[in-house]
């Protein structure tokens, strides 16, 4: 969850958050390799920047009186939104310019917020509740606004995938597994324990909510960094005194623009649109592995339905290990079950005597030893034997190769531009990795030398990251 500002979605112009940038962004949507059974992904990528500058002239500029909007005469109980509304607790610091600037935004894009409105509605009240069970401030169950705007598919330009937006390193550190066929961190259950078990501690630590949060998207070193050296400037040590990356800065107030804005939509001339106050999905065990699309078919529902659902499977079947479940509606629950009785042991499905199976898609410059070294305990002989090559050299870019692997691929390669004073060892070093491996990766010998402006690639691990 490194670094955020405000979300958007794939046609709208929105503000980055969590892993990426405060500035508004678009998220275009693009096939990832591999991704034919999980749907587009959702990429996050800047658009024009939304600078420090621009917030304030947003807080600043006189705007036509707000007429009160009428919202929906259903009582408390029956929408979501008035319930979180009405309960809302922590301070929104509606004086200071940041807040008052992403309210601004969010006031003016209506439709932005009836998209948010409608993903939530599959989420939101089990988070509520998980939220509640806890005792923590129910502003927490709006942060996956902030974070990824409730997309399922999300994933940020540092690789933060999720509603909740976990980079790969934090997520196994809360339990989140990952591998070919399943990603924790785009689990809905899974994920909400995790990044809620993950606040709780970094509220532990710190004391104060607004730094959980703040820690939750820059790391916690990086607040702990930032509060020793005010206390040793003898100055405060809140939030909003501590001197953090920018993206950093402008995560609290928007989460405390959304607070405001779900407490007082009528103040602000916005509409939410209502969300029901009773629990979407149940959690359904099938008994063992399933094709998808047979579930989806039993369900009586679409794949792509059923993929908001269950966005941590990756393949086209629920896991080959640990437990087998699936979301589905509550109002689906007894039909699927008693159609999945009936299922012929035939239509069930078995796993793989060596593992996970996935598949990983040539790019240009592959080779096979670059692919091997992308999976744990895979070889390149193994490569060959799986998928009939006898030379290696003969792969090509574009052509699908089949995988058995415990571990799902590292991220994608960051290109690091070398500079001024650079060497191999130090570039290592920046990145976490070993210098073997950074000689391997870019056909390199241990004495070559390097020069400024030339491209280094660096397979960065997200366990070695230190924030979401």
């Amino acid at each position: 969850m490194r670094c955020s500002g405000l979300p958007a979605i794939v046609t709208s112009v929105a503000f980055l958050l969590s892993a990426c940038s405060q500035q508004p962004l678009q998220k275009t949507a693009e096939t990832q390799p591999g991704a034919d059974a999980q749907g587009p992904v959702i990429i996050i990528a800047p658009e024009p920047e939304l600078t420090d500058e621009t917030v304030e002239e947003l807080a600043k500029t006189p705007t036509d009186p707000i007429q009160p909007v009428a919202q929906d005469d259903a009582a408390p109980g029956d929408d979501l939104w008035k319930r979180i509304g009405a309960n809302l607790n922590l301070p929104r610091h509606l004086e200071r310019q940041q807040v008052k600037g992403r309210l601004a935004w969010y006031a003016k894009n209506q439709k932005y917020l009836d998209r948010v409105a409608e993903r939530a509605g599959l989420y939101l009240h089990h988070i509520v509740g998980e939220v509640e069970k806890r005792g923590m401030p129910l502003e927490i169950a709006l942060l996956p606004i902030v974070e990824s705007a409730f997309q399922p598919r999300a994933r940020s330009h540092k690789a933060a995938v999720g509603i909740w937006q976990f980079i790969r390193g934090t997520g196994e550190r809360y339990g989140l597994k990952q591998n070919c066929s399943y990603d924790g961190r785009r689990d809905i259950v899974a994920a909400t324990k995790a990044a809620l078990d993950y606040l709780e501690d970094l509220n532990a630590e710190f004391g104060d909510w607004f730094l959980a949060v703040a820690a939750y998207n820059t790391g916690e070193r990086n607040v702990a960094r930032a509060i020793r050296r005010n206390r040793r400037a003898g100055k405060d040590t809140d939030f909003f005194s501590l001197r953090l990356h920018r993206e950093t800065r402008g995560y609290v107030p928007s989460l405390l623009a959304v607070a405001e804005l779900v407490a007082n939509p009528e103040q602000h001339g916005i509409v939410w649109q209502p969300v029901a106050d009773k629990q979407y999905f149940a959690q359904v065990d099938t008994g063992g592995r399933i094709d998808l699309a047979v579930a989806a078919e039993l369900a009586a529902m679409t794949r792509d339905e059923l993929r908001d659902l269950n966005p941590g499977y990756e393949d086209w079947a629920t896991r080959t290990q640990d437990a087998h479940h699936l979301l589905l509606p509550v109002t689906s629950e007894k039909s699927f079950l008693e159609k999945l009785a009936g299922l012929k042991p035939a239509q069930r499905l078995t796993a793989t005597d060596v593992g996970e199976q996935c598949y990983y898609i040539v790019k240009r410059g592959d080779t096979l030893s670059h692919i091997a070294q992308r999976y744990r305990g895979v070889s390149v002989r193994q490569l060959q034997a799986w998928n009939g090559i006898s030379r290696p050299r003969s792969i090509k870019p574009g052509q699908k190769l089949k995988v058995f692997a415990a571990s799902q691929p590292a991220e994608e390669p960051i290109r690091y531009i070398v500079r001024k004073g650079d060497n191999l060892s130090k570039i290592a070093r920046k990145f976490s990795v070993t210098l073997k491996e950074l000689l391997a990766w870019n056909n390199l010998r241990k004495n070559d030398t390097i020069y400024p402006k030339q491209k280094i690639t660096v397979y960065q691990s997200g366990s070695r990251s230190v924030g979401i």
